[in-house]
């Protein structure tokens, strides 16, 4: 309790973020059944605080909620990114689907770019239903997305 206490004041969050972080982390401890549950839960929860911190940080002020324009030239991920920039909050949408890029087609397989293993966990994982609803609902029905780890460049495009 304590290291989770230092963690909420160290991170500037709200109790509501915090709480939402938390539960996060400990959905991600149990879908991996750790050998060192609470080892990998303050990783995760650590991994969480920072993205998010990340994503806060590197708005403007000035920037309003909106999240930015999709610009994916594949029209099915475009049809799931529009779809997730639409329902989900700009922090979750910044956090989860801005730095993703398909990088390779073959027939219905979609390679998807992700920056880090936990960006390829969430959507596998936690996303999935909605992602798939989004694919049917636009017509892409027999396609499947396969998340790859990859670091994106400069320009966007994992590489």
């Amino acid at each position: 309790m304590i290291k989770a206490a230092r963690h909420w004041r160290a991170s500037g969050l709200d109790v509501d973020q915090f709480v939402a972080l938390i539960d996060e982390a400990t959905d991600v401890v149990r879908a991996y059944r750790s050998a060192k549950p609470m080892a990998y839960f303050f990783t995760t929860f650590e991994d969480l605080v920072r993205l998010l911190m990340e994503v806060q940080r590197t708005r403007p002020a000035t920037e309003t909620a909106e999240p930015p324009p999709v610009t994916e030239t594949d029209d099915a991920w475009r049809a799931v990114l529009d779809d997730a920039r639409e329902v989900q909050t700009p922090e979750n949408y910044a956090m989860w689907f801005v730095k993703t890029r398909v990088i390779a087609r073959e027939g219905d397989l979609r390679g998807v770019a992700v920056p880090t293993p936990l960006h390829k966990h969430w959507p596998e994982q936690k996303l999935q239903g909605r992602i798939r609803g989004s694919l049917d609902h636009h017509g892409f029905g027999q396609v499947t997305i396969d998340y790859l780890v990859a670091e994106p460049t400069a320009e966007g495009e994992a590489g």
